[in-house]
C-alpha cells in the first residue's frame, strides 16, 4: 500500500444529468410518468391519463420504433392530436436528444404555440425542466436550445425557416392549411430536412382534413389507412364507430336530442351509454386497411407493418366529449364543418348517390341464381383487389332492351373460384357471354391478362377512366405486340379502356327508375346487405369544372358497384345500342322498358357510339365473330 488517496472529481449538476442513462421507457409510458399537463386551459391538469386517450398510446410509440419512418394522422377535434406531438418532443428532449422541427402554418402559429403549449409543458415537467440550458437566450418564440438538443419553430410561408435546418425529426401541424408557395409545397420542403438521418428520420404531420385533395388526406391515402376499432360490450364483435349508428329518436331540439342519444351496435343492436362507450375505446385496437383481427386477442394481425403509418380518428371516439353534446352540434352546425371537424372526413359537395330507397324499389320476388325466361345473355363484372380480399364479381341477366335482373354476387379467394362461378358456371342452363375483368392498380395485373388469355374472346380485361376523349364509351390498347416490330398480334390480348363516369351515370339512373328497369332477388335473412352497402357507398362529386364520382366520407368498400359498371359495360360492348330507350322515374318495374322520346339532356348512347365509327377500324380486331347459344341481338360494338 502507497496510502496514495484517490480523488473523486466533483461533478457539476447539468454534468451528471448529461451522464445519466437514459430511459428505455416506451414515449407512452414516459408520457404517464413525467408528462405535466399545466392547469388553465386543460380540462385534466396533472400527469398525462392515457386512459383518457387510449388510441394515442400507439401513435406516441411511433417514435420508439426503428420500423416506421413517417406517421400521418387525420384527427378530430378534442381528440388530442397536440397533446400527442407535445408528448413526443418532450420524450425526445429528455431521452433522445436530437435537432426537432415543429411547423405551423403561419407565423403567428407557433408563437401561440410556443407560449401557450411548449413553453408550459417544459416548465411544469421537472424531467424537461432539467434540460434546460438555463441561458435566458435559449428560450424564445423561435425556438428552445436544451442540453443537447435543439428544437426548431418553422412556418410553411417562410421557405427560409424550412431550409436553414437539418433535423432527425419534423412535426408537420396542420398541413391542411399549409399553402404552396413559388418553390412548391412546405410540407415537402420540410420532410427533405430529414434526409441527411436516413432510416432514423421520423416525419410526423396531422390535421383536421378538409378536402379529398387535401395535404392531410393524400398523405393518409398513401399510407397504410388505420382506423380504431372496439369491441362491443354485448356480441363482443369489433368495429369502427360510424356516425349512421348514432340514434337520438328522431328530436329535433339540440337539448332533448342531448338527453336520449346513445350508439347502436351496428351487429347485436344492443345500445351504449357513454361510459360504455368509452369503455370499448380502451380496449380498442388500431387496425390497418386490409388486416384482420384476432376475436381471441383482440389484436390485429398485420402481416408487413408499413414504413408510412396513418391515422384516422373521430371525435365520437373521444373520452372526453358526451355523445349528447356531438348530436347537439349535428343539429346546429354546418354539414361540412362538422364532416371535417368531428367525423374526421374530408368534405365534398354531393350532387348525386344511390339512395336506399331507390335500392329497395329494385328488390323482386325472384331467387338469386334463377335467370328470367326474356333473359337473351348474361355478363359479368370482375373487380380485382389485392390477396387478403380476393376478387368480387356480378352476374347479370339482360333482356332485349336493356332491362336487367343480378343473377349472382360474391366473393372469392383464387382465380379457381371465378372460374366455377362465372365462365363455367350454368345458371338455368345458360353461361355468361361475357366478361369485364378489371385489371386494378397493376400489382396483380398479369394474373388478369393470364386468366383472359384463357378465353380472349369472351374474359377481357380492362380498366377504369373517369373519361375518355370525345365521350367515347370504350377504346382497346393491344397487349400482346411482335417482339421484333411492335405490331399487335392479330388476335391477341387488347386492354379495354372503360368510361366509367358514363356507365355508373347510366347505373344510376336505371336504380332511380329513369333508365331500363333493374332488377335484384330477394333479400333473404339480409344476404344481399353487403352488395347493397357498396351500392351506396360512392356519390358524384364536383371536381374542379368537372364531375367525378367517388367514394363516400367514411365509405371503404364499393367493390359490387364496381363489379356492376363492368357487367353494364359488357352488355354494352355487344349488344347495347339501347341508349334512347327508357323508363319514366318510379314506372317500369318489373315489365320491358317503354322507347322514350328523342331529346333528352345530354348526349344519348347511341351518340356515343355513332361518334365511335371513326374509331372502328383501330377495334376490328377486338370484335367477336359469332355468338354462344342463347346470346342476344346485335348492335353492340363486337359485333358491328
Amino acid at each position: 500500500m502507497t496510502g496514495l488517496e484517490v480523488q473523486v472529481p466533483e461533478w457539476f449538476p447539468s454534468e451528471l444529468a448529461a451522464l445519466a442513462p437514459r430511459s428505455r421507457a416506451r414515449c407512452s409510458e414516459w408520457s404517464a410518468a413525467h408528462r405535466m399537463i399545466p392547469a388553465g386551459d386543460a380540462a385534466h391538469p396533472g400527469l398525462w391519463d392515457p386512459s383518457l386517450a387510449p388510441y394515442a398510446v400507439e401513435v406516441l410509440d411511433t417514435i420508439n420504433d426503428p420500423a416506421v419512418e413517417e406517421v400521418t394522422g387525420m384527427f378530430g377535434a378534442q381528440t388530442g392530436k397536440s397533446t400527442i406531438g407535445e408528448n413526443i418532443v418532450g420524450f425526445l428532449v429528455a431521452n433522445e436528444p436530437c435537432p426537432i422541427m415543429w411547423v405551423m402554418p403561419r407565423r403567428p402559429d407557433y408563437h401561440y404555440v410556443h407560449g401557450r403549449r411548449i413553453e408550459p409543458m417544459v416548465t411544469n415537467s421537472p424531467a424537461l425542466a432539467a434540460q434546460l440550458t438555463g441561458r435566458a437566450d435559449d428560450v424564445s418564440q423561435e425556438g428552445i436550445t436544451f442540453r443537447g438538443c435543439h428544437l426548431y419553430y418553422a412556418n410553411a410561408e417562410s421557405t427560409g425557416s424550412l431550409k436553414s435546418r437539418t433535423v432527425r425529426v419534423v412535426i408537420l401541424d396542420e398541413v391542411d392549411e399549409m399553402k404552396d408557395g413559388p418553390q412548391g409545397d412546405p410540407t415537402s420542403i420540410a420532410k427533405q430536412r430529414t434526409n441527411t438521418y436516413g432510416a432514423r428520420r421520423k416525419v410526423y404531420r396531422w390535421s383536421t382534413p378538409t378536402w379529398k385533395h387535401g395535404k392531410v388526406f393524400q398523405a393518409w391515402e398513401k399510407s397504410d389507412r388505420r382506423r380504431y376499432w372496439v369491441p362491443c360490450h354485448g356480441c363482443g364483435r369489433f368495429q369502427t364507430l360510424e356516425w349512421e349508428c348514432v340514434r337520438w329518436d328522431g328530436e329535433k331540439d339540440p337539448d332533448k336530442a342531448r338527453e336520449v342519444a346513445r350508439y347502436v351496435c351496428p351487429h347485436c343492436g344492443v345500445e351504449w351509454n357513454d361510459a360504455q362507450r368509452q369503455d370499448s375505446v380502451r380496449t380498442g385496437v388500431w387496425v390497418p386497411e386490409g388486416a384482420e383481427i384476432d376475436e381471441d386477442t383482440g389484436r390485429a394481425v398485420v402481416p408487413t407493418p408499413a414504413r408510412h403509418r396513418g391515422y384516422q380518428l373521430s371525435t365520437l371516439y373521444s373520452c372526453l366529449t358526451p355523445l349528447g353534446d356531438l348530436v347537439a352540434r349535428f343539429l346546429t352546425e354546418d354539414l361540412a364543418d362538422f364532416t371535417r371537424q368531428i367525423l374526421a372526413l374530408p368534405w365534398e359537395e354531393q350532387h348525386e348517390a344511390v339512395g336506399s330507397g331507390e335500392l329497395g324499389k329494385c328488390l323482386g320476388e325472384y331467387a338469386e341464381g334463377e335467370v328470367p325466361d326474356e333473359a337473351i345473355a348474361l355478363t359479368a363484372g370482375v373487380d380485382v383487389q389485392g390477396l387478403k380480399l380476393g376478387l368480387f364479381y356480378v352476374v347479370r341477366a339482360w333482356g332485349p332492351k336493356g332491362e336487367s335482373w343480378l343473377v349472382k354476387r360474391g366473393r372469392v379467394r383464387h382465380w379457381a373460384g371465378i372460374e366455377e362461378a362465372v365462365t363455367e358456371a350454368e345458371y338455368c342452363g345458360r353461361r355468361v357471354d361475357l366478361v369485364f375483368v378489371d385489371s386494378g392498380d397493376g400489382r396483380r395485373q398479369d394474373e388478369v391478362y393470364d386468366f383472359c388469355r384463357q378465353d380472349p374472346t369472351r374474359t377481357l380485361p380492362s380498366k377504369g377512366r373517369d373519361e375518355l376523349r370525345g365521350g367515347l364509351p370504350f377504346t382497346a390498347t393491344p397487349i400482346d405486340k411482335n417482339p421484333n416490330t411492335g405490331a399487335p398480334v392479330r388476335g391477341g390480348l387488347k386492354l379495354w379502356l372503360i368510361n366509367t363516369t358514363l356507365f355508373k351515370d347510366q347505373l344510376a339512373a336505371c336504380i332511380a327508375g329513369e333508365r331500363e328497369p333493374w332488377h335484384l332477388p330477394r333479400n333473404d335473412d339480409g344476404a344481399l346487405d353487403e352488395y347493397l352497402g357498396h351500392l351506396r357507398a360512392e356519390q358524384k362529386v364536383r371536381r374542379g369544372q368537372s364531375m367525378r364520382w367517388d367514394l363516400k366520407p367514411g365509405k371503404q368498400r364499393n367493390d359490387y358497384w364496381d363489379c356492376e359498371v363492368l357487367a353494364r359495360a359488357a352488355w354494352f360492348l355487344r349488344w347495347g345500342q339501347f341508349g334512347s330507350r327508357s323508363a319514366p322515374r318510379g314506372e317500369g318495374r318489373g315489365r320491358a322498358a317503354r322507347p322514350r322520346q328523342a331529346g333528352r339532356t345530354g348526349s344519348s348512347d347511341a351518340d356515343y357510339v355513332a361518334r365511335a365509327d371513326a374509331q372502328r377500324s383501330s377495334v376490328a380486331d377486338g370484335r367477336r365473330s359469332g355468338r354462344r347459344e342463347g346470346g342476344g341481338g346485335g348492335g353492340g360494338w363486337l359485333n358491328a
